[in-house]
């Protein structure tokens, strides 16, 4: 999987919205340690969660922001 059709995946990676192939491919991707999608995924990491802490006029819970970031943590 080349990175520039990552572009566009990251969130939905994040939010667990891709289809299971499509999941792994990021994910093993991710693993392989590219510094350039590790880059972008933080990044979609906390536009994901911004975009969810002004939905509704809600706060995401504090531990979604955790889990976000365990999730980076472990790729």
């Amino acid at each position: 999987m080349e990175c520039q059709y990552l572009d566009d995946v990251y969130e939905l990676f994040l939010l667990g919205l891709l289809k299971p192939k499509e999941a792994t491919e990021v994910k093993e991707h991710l693993e392989r340690g590219c510094p350039y999608c590790k880059d972008h995924l933080r990044e979609a990491a906390q536009s994901v969660y911004f975009l969810l802490s002004v939905a509704k006029g809600r706060k995401p819970p504090n531990s979604l922001k955790a889990e976000i970031l365990r999730s980076l943590h472990r790729t």
